[in-house]
């Protein structure tokens, strides 16, 4: 989804909106205009659940969606609980892109980000935005 591409005025929603990538995303969109943003965290809805997500879509009522909500437990619960993480994913998924397709939301950017160490240390540049390095974390989307 191309940014210019999006009207400024209209519902955006952000799922994973609590998380580094999304309060990010949440920053940028702001920077460049856009007036209605809805960031969502897992305290805010529990995507795993359909009747939750149905009520989200049907109060904020978004145009376009940018998804990057996703179940993570760290790297070594990412190991442990592989089954879990699977299992809650497809549930996020299919709930948020069912919902999402019946509110009619016009487009939908679905991103996986993740973040790891990095022994680099340098400062971030602003104009890197979210693929960049900064301090002993590397950023990916």
């Amino acid at each position: 989804m191309n940014i210019q591409d999006i009207d400024r005025n209209a519902c955006v929603l952000i799922t994973g909106g609590t998380g580094l990538v999304g309060r990010a995303l949440t920053r940028v969109l702001a920077d460049k205009g856009f007036s209605n943003i809805t960031s969502v965290g897992s305290k805010d809805c529990d995507l795993r659940d359909g009747e939750a997500v149905k009520q989200l879509f049907t109060h904020v009522k978004p145009r376009y969606l940018f998804h990057l909500a996703a179940r993570v437990y760290g790297i070594g619960g990412n190991n442990k609980y592989k089954a879990d993480i699977l299992f809650d994913n497809v549930m996020i998924n299919t709930n948020v892109l069912e919902h999402a397709r019946g509110a009619g939301v016009k487009k939908i950017e679905k991103r996986k980000g993740s973040v790891r160490k990095n022994k680099e240390r340098r400062k971030m540049k602003e104009k890197e935005g979210i693929k960049a390095k900064k301090g002993n974390f590397l950023f990916f989307s």
